[in-house]
């Protein structure tokens, strides 16, 4: 897991509430100490974590292969409703690159963050200003310029803040 000065980061958290994104993605590959972080933060402010991967295919499974493309951002709105929380960490959220779904994770992320303090984790890396997800020619690849939003990179055992 990377050293992470809590401190720092606890203020970059509590700055979000006034943020216009009230977004912080915690990206690094697998095993890097991202649900650690998270779990942390959760466990410091009294948030609810939501483990996306459960939750949001719980919800889709019912569902035909386009009515989950249709309404994949409408239930995990839902879903952060539902809890009655302003505030949240959400984890394993692999299932938002999904084709199927035909989602843009960091825009969802974005939207959910509009009335609430969200804090994401990112099976990922933070390469040149982009939240990057699988390697090239991977069916799941994504590849977004970030902008207007802090994101916490798990890379050399170090937090780099951006």
């Amino acid at each position: 897991m990377a050293l992470i000065d809590f401190p720092q980061l606890a203020e970059t958290v509590s700055g979000l509430s006034f943020a216009s994104n009230r977004l912080l993605v915690v990206a690094g590959g697998p095993g890097s100490g991202k649900s650690l972080i998270i779990q942390r933060i959760a466990t410091e402010l009294g948030w609810p974590i939501m483990n996306i991967g459960k939750d949001l295919s719980e919800r889709l499974l019912s569902l035909t292969r386009r009515q989950r493309r249709l309404k994949a951002e409408e239930i995990m709105g839902d879903l952060l409703d539902t809890t009655g929380h302003r505030e949240f960490c959400l984890d394993n959220t692999e299932i938002l690159f999904d084709p199927a779904l035909a989602l843009n994770p960091v825009n969802l992320f974005l939207s959910l963050s509009r009335n609430r303090v969200v804090i994401a984790t990112w099976n990922g890396i933070f390469e040149n200003g982009s939240l990057v997800y699988a390697y090239p020619e991977h069916p799941e690849r994504f590849n977004q310029l970030v902008s207007g939003f802090p994101v916490v990179s798990l890379m050399d055992d170090k937090l780099h803040l951006f």
